[in-house]
């Protein structure tokens, strides 16, 4: 399960890190920045959230049509 790195909306804590559950692919920019929204569950309230998520880096486009959930690493 890959994680996320952001403040908690729900609790308020700063630099939490979410479990990142799932993901919906939103749309496809530049033919190349995938937008996701992304289902998290914090580590310090245990509350859901979701986040809308952008690629930033063309590079990363093989990797990222997997899925954000099964990264080895933190989606930031």
């Amino acid at each position: 399960m890959s994680e996320l790195v952001a403040n908690c909306p729900r609790c308020g804590a700063k630099e939490m890190t979410f479990d990142l559950w799932h993901q919906l692919p939103l749309y496809v920019k530049y033919d190349w920045q995938y937008w996701f929204e992304a289902f998290c569950v914090c580590r310090s309230c245990n509350k859901s959230t979701t986040f809308v998520l952008s690629q930033k880096d063309i590079n990363d486009k093989d990797m990222i049509k997997k899925g954000l959930a099964n990264l080895p690493r933190a989606v930031n």
